[in-house]
């Protein structure tokens, strides 16, 4: 297989031709997978056919018709076994082709949604599996900020943006990343690390991703399979359960043996299976409805064992030996050994039987006692080793997900790991909005330390205000959950973000929307980040409430943010703020503007340092056709009652503004 050999994070790699060059490697080892499985498909077909058959000719030696059939089907069961492993090997390789021709979808520079946008469920059993990695600390993002950088939103949204996992736990652990930044600065560095690799090794990370492809479409198999192992215990009495199974065993005998002998027309014996028979149901039918509650679990999760089984060995071949995906690859070789998994595969293989023949066997030799036993004998001596494997596999599509974010960005344009420091900063250079395309977003940059930290920024409608600071809080959450920022440059510290951007009101708990917004900001002015930096977004403070008010409470809280140490970007149309921002050492104005065309008002969506000095709103009425009466007259009370205006505001905000000594 090819591996790009690190060139991935070179700029002049071309990453369509690589995953090219790739795919039609991946197409060529494909068609030779479906001849090698169509030809042992044939095969296990003729010896089969041949084993139940070739008594006939040896009819009159019955031993040498008995061996040869018996021969036969020995090289059945083999060919029955290769033919499975190379079905198997061309189910990976059908994965690996739309793994790759996904990835090519997005190097294309689209946003298009791979997997699902919608946040995932929890898991209704309540068994929430503890991640191999551990995060260390994290800050929540609230549905407010959640909502603010479209986390959850059509139709691509953030977290569709960056999902690729196949089963749902990979996706819950995804979101739980998302919903939950990192704040440990060794720990954001050592996912960089791990993603970095994945990245550079695509060929490795797109075989890993097409292994866990194959259990899509099979997350209630998997659901129950966690709940199966997190609920397994042994069977009670075990004195009498390795009773029954030595009875069982003499049971079997003695049946075979009456059988043989009513074959040979020794009637007595027929008498002998129906008292053995009735005894077994004296023995069995007590035991019956715990052995069936111990089994039903386990009779619904072949398909995800065997795809939990595919990705452990996927995983133990491609992984390295290095960064966290050590980690990983460690959980997935503890149960790679053939008492592990690979027994506990074959053993659920025998709980899926059933019908008159099934009960049979039950009366018989106690089929599903023997069944049980086995299966638990191996779940339960690894019950953490499996489910820390499964944990395993949920953090690993979480990563090969963010990683494949960081090849398929990287092909449209500039990206970099941000670097990741303990001094209080946040720096983006020409950062891109990620989820408008490459070729219609333009590039901004923000920078904010300890002698700048709060910037207000001003311009007219539409011209980019919201958009900046969505950008600013979804490369604040990439970088901190290790992956790349769609910027030329990037460092921060890790930061608690919070937001008060799309503040609705909530009928149901009473709560206006002047009062939500009041209830949002209120945690930016006395957070609880303990000795972490904060960083406040904030589109139009206070825009539940008349103007007067707005102003003056705008006045006392950004000058509130100023002298608190946090970082902050404030978006607003109002001059009072951009004059408290101008008188302020830490604090800098920045505006966005616009321009008359021929066809209108056009932007240019790139952000200008200073105050703004025109408004639009008028001229968007006026291109939304309102009549012209209507504009004149708001424009004539403009020019007549500016004064007014300002004197009313500067007078409003009096009290909020400190006196001069």
């Amino acid at each position: 297989m090819l591996n790009e050999n690190d060139s991935s994070s070179d700029v002049t790699f071309d990453h369509l031709a690589w995953l090219h060059t790739f795919l039609s490697q991946v197409q060529t080892d494909r068609a030779q997978l479906l001849q090698r499985e169509y030809l042992w498909g044939w095969a296990r077909r003729f010896t089969f056919f041949s084993a139940i058959s070739a008594w006939y000719p040896f009819r009159q030696h019955s031993l040498v018709g008995i061996g040869i059939s018996a021969a036969l089907f020995v090289v059945f069961r083999y060919c029955v076994l290769v033919h499975r492993h190379a079905r198997a090997d061309r189910e990976l390789s059908d994965q690996l082709v739309i793994q790759t021709q996904e990835s090519q979808r997005r190097c294309r520079g689209e946003i298009e949604l791979i997997r699902d946008w919608q946040r995932p469920a929890d898991d209704a059993t309540g068994y929430e599996l503890s991640p191999v990695l551990d995060d260390g600390h994290t800050w929540h993002l609230t549905e407010q900020e959640l909502g603010d950088v479209d986390a959850f939103a059509q139709p691509v949204g953030f977290f569709g943006l960056l999902n690729r996992a196949s089963t749902c736990l990979g996706a819950r652990r995804l979101r739980d990343m998302l919903e939950h930044p990192c704040l440990d600065l060794d720990r954001i560095q050592g996912r960089q690390q791990a993603i970095s690799w994945l990245e550079k090794n695509s060929a490795m990370r797109l075989r890993v991703m097409a292994a866990c492809a194959i259990l899509r479409g099979h997350n209630r198999s998997l659901t129950i399979l966690v709940r199966a192992i997190a609920e397994a215990k042994p069977l009670p009495r075990q004195a009498t359960v390795t009773g029954l199974r030595l009875w069982s065993i003499v049971s079997l005998a003695v049946a075979i043996l009456s059988m043989i002998q009513v074959s040979l027309g020794h009637m007595a014996w027929f008498y002998g299976m129906i008292a053995l028979a009735l005894v077994n149901g004296v023995l069995y039918l007590p035991m019956r409805a715990m052995l069936c509650k111990r089994l039903d679990d386990f009779k619904e999760v072949a398909l995800a064992a065997n795809g939990l089984l595919r990705v452990v060995g996927q995983g133990c071949t491609d992984l390295p030996d290095q960064t966290i995906l050590q980690d990983i690859k460690h959980a997935l070789s503890d149960v790679q050994g053939k008492a592990v998994l690979p027994a506990f595969c074959n053993r659920i293989r025998w709980s899926e039987s059933g019908g008159i023949f099934h009960e049979i066997c039950n009366f018989v030799f106690f089929y599903d006692l023997h069944v049980a036993s086995s299966i638990l004998n191996c779940v339960v001596p690894n019950q953490q080793r499996l489910l820390t494997a499964i944990a395993a596999m949920a953090d690993l599509e979480s990563l090969a997900s963010l990683s494949s974010f960081a090849f398929e960005s990287r092909a449209t344009g500039d990206t970099c790991y941000p670097t990741i420091t303990d001094e209080p900063s946040l720096s983006i250079v020409e950062g891109r909005h990620p989820l408008i395309p490459s070729s219609e977003g333009v590039a901004n940059s923000i920078e904010l330390d300890c002698d700048n930290r709060v910037w207000v920024i001003t311009g007219s409608n539409m011209a980019g205000k919201s958009t900046l600071l969505r950008m600013c809080g979804m490369h604040t959450v990439l970088a901190q959950l290790g992956t790349v920022a769609l910027a030329e440059r990037m460092s921060l510290s890790p930061v608690c973000l919070m937001s008060d951007m799309r503040v609705s009101d909530n009928l149901a708990d009473h709560e206006s929307y002047f009062l939500a917004e009041v209830r949002q900001i209120r945690r930016m002015v006395k957070p609880e980040v303990d000795d972490y930096m904060l960083l406040g977004l904030i589109d139009e403070p206070y825009r539940g409430t008349n103007s007067s008010e707005q102003i003056a409470a705008s006045l006392a809280v950004v000058e509130h943010f100023i002298e608190s140490g946090h970082f902050f970007l404030v978006a607003t149309h109002e001059q009072q703020l951009t004059d408290l921002a101008s008188n302020n050492a830490e604090s800098s104005n920045f505006h966005f503007q616009e321009n008359l065309g021929a066809n209108g008002m056009v932007f240019d969506y790139r952000l200008h340092a200073g105050p703004a000095t025109t408004r639009n709103a008028l001229l968007v009425l006026e291109r939304e056709g309102y009549p012209q009466t209507l504009l004149d007259r708001a424009r004539a009370w403009i020019a007549e009652n500016a004064e007014e205006i300002v004197s009313a505001a500067d007078e409003e905000s009096k009290p909020h503004i400190p006196a001069q000594p």
